[in-house]
């Protein structure tokens, strides 16, 4: 997983272009996702997840937990969540600040 440069620079300029959000594809074997990163409203949390894909620490690791609201029908409270790994033998850094999501609202 490594940071790309938006696609879209062209037709931004500016502080358009300051404002864009930074990208960082994701590669799987059924094609390339684009997410973005808020480092808006989880400054903390988006500036760690780059600085490890940075690192390239996502590299040849591995998506081991997903929850969705499809996979939970009896919970009154549905969540999202994606856990992953980094790649072993991968870079390490000290534990962020936890962003609570009452505070971020993503």
């Amino acid at each position: 997983m490594q940071p790309v440069k938006p696609p879209f620079g062209g037709g931004l300029t500016g502080p358009e272009l300051a404002k864009a959000l930074p990208k960082v594809a994701l590669e799987t074997p059924l094609g390339t996702l684009i997410i973005e990163i808020d480092i808006v409203a989880a400054p903390v949390t988006a500036a760690n997840f780059l600085r490890y894909a940075e690192a390239g620490a996502y590299d040849g690791g591995q998506f081991h937990r997903t929850v969705t609201p499809d996979n939970q029908p009896d919970n009154e409270i549905r969540i999202g969540v994606i856990q992953g790994s980094t790649r072993k033998g991968s870079v390490q850094y000290a534990p962020v600040p936890l962003e609570r999501t009452t505070k971020t609202v993503i």
